[in-house]
């Protein structure tokens, strides 16, 4: 994707068939379902992401995340659809790894 993008909207690329996506600094929304029902094994979220929606990375083979945000996000929610009300920088959900820079 090209620089200059600063918000990815719902289903954007949803059911696809990703199996690798890089997403430019300059983005800010992920949307609800954006990249759902892809082949994703890992992922980096930018630094200037502010939003991350429901269900946005659901049913991808995902074992790592990298969150650039140094914010704390509601993985559960973001992967899962639901909320454990915990929000983390890093950890573990399941098997999928979440790692900062």
């Amino acid at each position: 994707m090209k620089g200059g993008i600063t918000k990815l909207g719902s289903l954007a690329f949803a059911s696809l068939g990703v199996t690798e996506v890089i997403l430019p600094d300059s983005l800010v929304e992920i949307a609800s379902y954006t990249l759902a029902f892809n082949k994703i094994e890992n992922i980096v979220i930018p630094k200037n992401v502010t939003v991350i929606g429901s269900y946005s990375f659901l049913d991808n083979p995902l074992k790592k995340i990298v969150n650039k945000t140094g914010r704390s996000i509601d993985w559960t929610n973001v992967l899962e659809g639901y909320s454990l009300g915990e929000s983390f920088v890093t950890g573990t959900i399941g098997s999928i790894i979440i790692t900062a820079e």
